[in-house]
């Protein structure tokens, strides 16, 4: 009496669990293979995540030194981009005396050297 209910039980799992490994190996309904790879797409992340927010002038004196590690080391099209932003602010800054605004221009000039063998 236990043995056929068993049986009946598991079976009615596997058929109840459809993203389960069993569901797709087994193949209980083709609806359920399309449902899970209709919602598994691949997707690419296509932002960048800069260290800081380079148009905030407080940020760019707390994480200067952590910004131009992302230009040295960061991947090459997200790095590039946020150098002209780090540039422009700097370059654009009224808060920034002269003498900052040549050395912040400086190192961020002997970072992005690696820029030049794209």
């Amino acid at each position: 009496m236990k043995q056929p209910f068993k049986f009946i039980l598991g079976v009615i799992i596997l058929i109840s669990l459809p993203s389960s490994t069993f569901g797709q190996t087994l193949n209980f309904q083709n609806n359920f293979i399309n449902l899970n790879l209709t919602e598994s797409k691949i997707q690419i992340d296509h932002q960048c995540h800069f260290p800081f927010n380079p148009s905030n002038i407080l940020s760019l004196f707390l994480f200067f030194e952590k910004g131009i590690k992302y230009i040295k080391s960061g991947e090459k099209r997200c790095a590039w981009h946020f150098v002209k932003k780090l540039e422009v602010k700097v370059q654009s800054s009224a808060f920034l005396p002269n003498y900052l605004q040549k050395n912040f221009l400086k190192k961020i000039k002997e970072a992005k050297n690696r820029f030049d063998n794209i």
